[in-house]
């Protein structure tokens, strides 16, 4: 479905551009938030008698937002979040929180004006794209931290809080090094069975040739006496 932009939007385009969309987005958000018309000959006409007071409130929304980008670059927002003993967060963090946490730092952003595709479920550092505008954006660096420590999460990786390893994927990695132990374990014992086996052998064999070298001193002493 083709729509006329009464405003700059994201990536769709600017103030006066056709551009192509889909009907759903087009008849569920774009023209009902007056972002956009129908491109139809009635809506085209409305809008070239709109113009130039379209294009002046763009014009002020743009100034607007560059403010905000300037003042906002180089913005770090913290969230702290419970984690399970194994580092995975409980919950998320929306853009809506996101949008609050700017606010606190006196940044005034819309949550639709943050670009996040999905909530953040990680533990780590995230850069989040902010457009306060179609032409203008910065980035926001999102820190999320376990607000306490329990001492199995001190002995996990960094890799492991960075990358969000399943505690699952945890759970296989420890079976499979606690199979390894046990049968290196295995394999030693049997090594020393071995080597007391052989131990006994040799033991069995010089007590067998002391036995015999007796034996013989015993015939050697008694023919000694018979002479």
């Amino acid at each position: 479905m083709k729509v006329l932009l009464r405003e700059s939007y994201e990536n769709l385009g600017r103030t006066g551009d056709i551009v192509d969309v889909k009907p759903g987005f087009a008849r569920n958000f774009l023209v009902p938030q007056g972002i956009a018309y129908p491109a139809n000959p009635f809506y085209r006409k409305r809008f070239e008698a709109e113009r130039e007071s379209l294009l002046r409130v763009d014009a002020e929304r743009r100034s607007r937002a560059e403010a905000v980008a300037e003042r906002a670059t180089g913005a770090r927002v913290e969230f702290k979040v419970r984690v399970s003993e194994r580092g995975q967060m409980f919950g998320a963090i929306t853009n809506g929180n996101i949008a609050d946490a700017l606010h606190e730092q006196g940044v005034e952003i819309d949550r639709r004006k943050i670009v996040l595709p999905a909530p953040i479920k990680n533990l780590g550092e995230h850069s989040i794209v902010v457009r306060p505008h179609g032409d203008v954006e910065f980035n926001v660096l999102v820190q999320v931290i376990p607000e306490s420590t329990p001492e199995a999460l001190r002995e996990l990786s960094i890799r492991e809080l960075v990358e969000g390893v399943s505690e699952e994927e945890l759970m296989e990695q420890a079976a499979a090094e606690a199979a390894a132990e046990a049968a290196a374990n295995a394999e030693a014992a049997e090594e020393t069975g071995a080597e007391a086996g052989e131990s006994v052998e040799i033991v069995e064999m010089v007590e067998a040739r002391a036995d015999s070298e007796d034996e013989d001193a015993s015939e050697s002493e008694e023919e000694e006496k018979k002479d």
